[in-house]
């Protein structure tokens, strides 16, 4: 079990994400990761411009984020932060687990509206 410094990723956003693959790469001893995204994948907004005129495939667009801390020895929790203490080092979650940290990032872009239950046809992502 790695005792090395907690730091906390609020969110699945391209930050995170470069972060993460960085460290796939560059292997850091003393850390302890933990992301929390409300959802194993994130969708690359960029791309999707491209997935509406049929250039790419919804999942070209999406980002498994399960293999990629797996990858980088990184803890994924697939929740919602409800609640952040940054003096007491906790986020809590809707789940009412809570996660410490020593330090934390958060990276959430711009929350898009809420997804409609059985909708498969639509992408949630910042505002185009």
């Amino acid at each position: 079990m790695n005792t090395g410094k907690r730091i906390l990723l609020i969110g699945g956003g391209h930050a995170h994400v470069t972060a993460l693959r960085w460290l796939a790469k560059n292997p850091q001893d003393g850390l302890n990761l933990t992301l929390v995204n409300p959802g194993a994948r994130a969708a690359y907004s960029g791309m999707v411009p491209g997935v509406v005129a049929g250039h790419y495939d919804r999942h070209e667009a999406e980002l498994d984020l399960g293999p990629l801390c797996a990858q980088t020895g990184v803890a994924f929790v697939n929740g919602r932060v409800t609640g952040f203490s940054p003096h007491g080092g906790f986020a809590e979650l809707a789940s009412r687990d809570s996660v410490e940290f020593d330090f934390a990032s958060i990276d959430i872009g711009i929350t898009s509206g809420p997804e409609k239950a059985g909708d498969t046809n639509s992408i949630l992502v910042k505002p185009m």
